[in-house]
């Protein structure tokens, strides 16, 4: 069974990933600040563990990934983020505009967006590297995925393609 570890699985695309990972077959381990109904009620259901961690906070991510009980990870989605304090529906496209600059608000959304990934990633190397590597290299994706693009149309607008230009299920 592969193994998928994502950060900020309590809601809204973290918690639909896990969903359909969940349904796929995949065991799951969340790092979050803090689970939630949903999130809790997939864990009965489904391979899923639950850790809770303060995910700017070293020592809290060192712990969380302690308790990961597998020694191999396929697949790491660090998706926990934020776009500063509030929901967009209470702070929408306005927020921290040009004129309206606020450094520690600023240094707060560097810190969860870009840090904790590093720091998460960096944790968890040694299993992602354990996981069975792909069998194409950088250079036939890379080559493939600029074929793909340079014959691209606007029909082609919405499809889902691999490196080949083949159609992949949605």
């Amino acid at each position: 069974m592969p193994v998928l570890i994502i950060t900020g699985a309590n809601r809204g695309l973290g918690l639909e990933f896990v969903r359909q990972y969940a349904a796929d077959g995949w065991a799951i381990v969340t790092i979050n600040r803090r689970s939630s109904d949903e999130l809790d009620a997939l864990a009965k259901q489904f391979p899923v563990d639950v850790i809770d961690a303060n995910l700017t906070d070293d020592e809290s991510l060192r712990d969380a990934v302690g308790q990961v009980r597998h020694d191999t990870v396929d697949l790491l989605i660090n998706n926990a983020g934020t776009m500063g304090d509030g929901s967009f529906e209470e702070i929408g496209f306005d927020y921290q505009a040009f004129g309206t600059f606020n450094r520690d608000e600023w240094m707060r959304v560097f810190d969860i967006n870009v840090c904790t990934p590093m720091a998460v990633t960096e944790l968890l190397v040694d299993r992602l590297e354990k996981a069975p590597q792909p069998d194409i290299d950088a250079r036939e994706s890379i080559t493939g995925l600029r074929r793909v693009i340079a014959r691209l149309t606007l029909e082609d607008s919405g499809r889902f393609m691999d490196y080949r230009g083949e159609a992949m299920p949605y």
